[in-house]
């Protein structure tokens, strides 16, 4: 599968489906009459393709210890942001790739229990509310000493808890706009604050001079990946995320995806794609109920302090 450049879009060339024979190439070019024929017909069989019908992908950052990178180094590096649906790769690497331009549909934070994974018991367990008397009370837990989720609050059960930052984003990439979900956690978190208050900041006039605050997906951003020089130890190798306002929409496909993303969400129509896959967690026991991720999830607990 050929990895995303962020550069100018093609109007007369499209992608290869990743499991295509071999021989096929990465890019064919499409007929005019059948674009012609195709745009006749735009939207035709897929009338019933309602939100809740598909899974919003996550967006992975990966890093130099993740399975993609250490199982295929030639074509997955560490930095990029992998599609955990189709697989596609968005090259976001400040030495190698450019930073990728997207709408921010939606945010919300939790605190996701995880089940220790190294005594069997893997996976999400609960999602709480990321409230200031949560937050209070994790940073007064112990922490865990080694194996997975080394340094996470742990508690008494083994189950750790990490806070996460969810980005409901629209990608814009150079073959259209890609709705995705971005989760940050630990030193992730900073930029994601960081962020947040560019985007909270925002202020448009109105052209009979009325000041407003727009909605997030009205302004562009763009995110990149670095070698985050903060963390310590001579083999750091931690890829962080960076983000910067780039100014305000004017695509009109992309923004409409933006709107719709957005209105879904609020109706709680959005299901996410497993998350629980993304940290090669172990999967629920057969017969057992795994939480579902994000908005389209059970609503977390709403107890100041939930665990």
């Amino acid at each position: 599968m050929k990895t995303k450049p962020n550069a100018a879009p093609s109007d007369t060339k499209a992608l290869v489906p990743a499991n295509a024979p071999a021989g096929e190439g990465a890019e064919v070019v499409v007929a005019s009459d059948f674009m012609n024929r195709f745009a006749a017909m735009a939207g035709a069989g897929a009338e019933n393709i309602t939100a809740d019908a598909k899974a919003v992908p996550f967006l992975r950052l990966l890093q130099a210890k993740s399975p993609e990178v250490e199982n295929d180094g030639d074509n997955y590096r560490a930095g990029m942001l992998v599609h955990s649906i189709t697989g596609e790769r968005y090259d976001i690497r400040e030495k190698g790739g450019n930073p990728l331009p997207f709408l921010l549909c939606h945010f919300h934070k939790e605190i996701v229990e995880w089940g220790d994974k190294d005594a069997g018991n893997g996976g999400i367990k609960k999602r709480h509310a990321c409230t200031p008397a949560a937050l209070t009370k994790l940073a007064t837990l112990p922490r865990k000493e080694g194996g997975t989720g080394k340094g996470a609050p742990v508690l008494p059960s083994g189950n750790t808890l990490v806070e996460t930052a969810y980005h409901d984003v629209v990608l814009l990439t150079p073959e259209g706009p890609v709705a995705g979900c971005l989760p940050l956690k630990s030193s992730g978190l900073t930029p994601s604050k960081k962020l947040m208050h560019v985007v909270d900041s925002q202020v448009m006039t109105t052209p009979d001079g009325k000041s407003f605050k727009p909605p997030t997906f009205a302004k562009v951003y763009a995110v990149q990946s670095f070698l985050d020089k903060q963390k310590t130890g001579a083999q750091n190798t931690f890829q962080n995320v960076r983000f910067q306002l780039i100014g305000t929409v004017t695509d009109e496909a992309s923004l409409m995806m933006a709107e719709e993303f957005y209105k879904s969400i609020q109706a709680g129509h959005v299901v996410r794609d497993d998350e629980q896959k993304l940290e090669g967690a172990d999967a629920p026991a057969e017969g057992s109920e795994a939480p579902e991720n994000g908005s389209g999830a059970p609503a977390p607990s709403d107890d100041d302090v939930p665990f």
